[in-house]
């Protein structure tokens, strides 16, 4: 699947098949239709954002941008770039990546942004040398 975002297209190989992305959806549907929004499901949820969580600050720390886009392009699929921990990690891995423009592109399409969103942008061109 070829995932386009902030005019970048970037390959994403979330499901071995379309059998396994199917049967997935359909299990996540009748999850849904069945137990509907509980304490299980919000804690599911929170587990998921600690998971990429963990994952974009290894790549932050070993400062792998590919890792970074790998996870970004799973937290997308899963419908999380919305949140705005994930945000903030979001742009301080591009943006102390080196892709700075990436940071900003991320940076200007996140629905919430708070103190940490504007510093972390802050210190990403604060970090480039000119």
């Amino acid at each position: 699947m070829t995932l386009s975002f902030y005019g970048r297209r970037m390959q994403v190989y979330p499901f071995s098949s379309n059998a396994e992305r199917t049967a997935t959806r359909d299990l996540n549907q009748l999850w849904h239709e069945v137990a509907g929004p509980s304490e299980e499901a919000f804690a599911s949820a929170r587990a998921e954002i600690a998971c990429h969580a963990a994952r974009l600050r290894r790549a932050i720390q070993l400062q792998c941008l590919a890792e970074g886009k790998r996870a970004h392009s799973y937290i997308i699929v899963a419908g999380l770039d919305h949140n705005v921990l994930l945000g903030n990690l979001l742009v301080q891995m591009y943006g102390f990546g080196g892709a700075l423009q990436d940071a900003r592109a991320f940076f200007k399409r996140m629905q919430h942004r708070n103190a940490s969103s504007w510093s972390l942008l802050i210190k990403s061109y604060a970090r480039m040398p000119f």
